[in-house]
């Protein structure tokens, strides 16, 4: 799971290196005034969280820091990209968690926090996914900047639905 994370990512930091601080950091109507770096920086924290949780073996998505020098600079995010890659080269992902999660929005949060087992194989097989969720937004804001020249057209898709394009054509 590790080398898809990592090659997802790479193609992000590819896009990335490829547009203006203007660009990525633009409010975009089509993004309900979101931008592509505001996306980005919600990709990464996920990766930092889960990568901060290897010493402890608790995971919570919704305690990430907001680290808003990822939305803002282009470069920064190329590099926690570059970072997150090394480190998932490194790490050791058949150890368990416990991820803590709040399904509501309830001001009482510790009566509605619930505790659920983990692994980092399923810890990053969600990340990959969340990824490309949110690339599709990306797409989406690329396509309002008329930037959609700056990927190719599996940029945003789960690979369900490229297998699935690839048999519709056969």
């Amino acid at each position: 799971m590790k080398i898809h994370c990592i090659e997802n990512l790479k193609v992000l930091g590819q896009l990335i290196k490829q547009l203006s601080n203007k660009q990525y950091s633009q409010c975009l109507e089509w993004l309900s005034e979101a931008t592509i770096g505001q996306h980005t920086r919600h990709i990464l924290e996920f990766y930092l969280l889960l990568l901060e949780s290897d010493t402890n073996g608790n995971l919570n998505y919704d305690n990430r820091k907001r680290a808003y020098a990822l939305e803002n600079s282009p470069n920064a995010a190329v590099v926690a990209i570059e970072s997150i890659c090394d480190q998932l080269k490194e790490l050791a992902s058949n150890h368990k968690l416990q991820v803590e999660i709040t399904p509501t929005i309830q001001k009482e949060e510790k009566t509605h926090r619930l505790c659920v087992e983990s692994c980092y194989e399923r810890e990053l097989a969600y990340c990959l996914d969340h990824s490309i969720h949110h690339q599709a937004l990306i797409k989406i804001g690329l396509k309002e900047l008329q930037l959609l020249d700056l990927i190719d057209g599996h940029f945003g898709l789960a690979a369900s639905t490229i297998r699935n394009q690839e048999q519709q054509i056969k």
